[in-house]
């Protein structure tokens, strides 16, 4: 469990550290993360 959530919390701070535009970026990950279905855990980790 926790090393699920220290990957998920390591990619959202790289995909922070690498946006030049995080607003926009905040948008993509809401689409991406609703285009397939219901929510994981992970995906609602990330967004948080």
């Amino acid at each position: 469990m926790f090393r699920g959530e220290a990957e998920v919390i390591e990619l959202a701070d790289t995909l922070v550290r690498r946006t030049r535009h995080p607003r926009l970026m905040l948008w993509v990950a809401w689409l991406v993360i609703n285009a397939d279905g219901p929510i994981s855990d992970t995906e609602r980790l990330l967004f948080q």
